[in-house]
């Protein structure tokens, strides 16, 4: 169980997932937004003020990636925690492996993951 408010952005084009997380962390008493498209997320950013305490990333959009994003979220708040999920496996993905080793995302969820998952990444301090 999560016993501390955080503040959290999902970041997803599955509308389904975005949907069943926030609900969970909405009833444990968190804040959540959540976007699904990049242009949306980066719009967010951009008039960025207060502290998130975690955005939970896709790594895959139509058309777009989710690595770019992840560094543009790195940059405006470095002191957030950046969890990346995919549908593809960790040990397919160079490039997930890269964001972990330069320390731009923290964590990496396989899809489908479970809320149980998640919530010991968040514990995590």
């Amino acid at each position: 169980m999560i016993d501390k408010k955080i503040r959290i952005v999902i970041i997803d084009d599955n509308k389904n997932l975005i949907s069943f997380i926030e609900n969970i962390l909405k009833i444990k008493g968190h804040e959540v937004q959540s976007f699904n498209t990049v242009n949306q997320a980066e719009n967010f950013l951009k008039s960025l003020k207060d502290t998130i305490h975690a955005f939970l990333l896709d790594y895959s959009f139509v058309n777009k990636s989710g690595e770019k994003l992840a560094r543009q979220i790195k940059e405006k708040s470095p002191e957030s925690r950046i969890i990346m999920t995919s549908g593809c496996s960790f040990s397919k993905s160079d490039c997930i492996k890269k964001l972990l080793n330069e320390k731009v995302i923290e964590a990496f969820l396989e899809k489908p993951f479970s809320f149980s998952d998640l919530e010991q990444i968040l514990l995590k301090r």
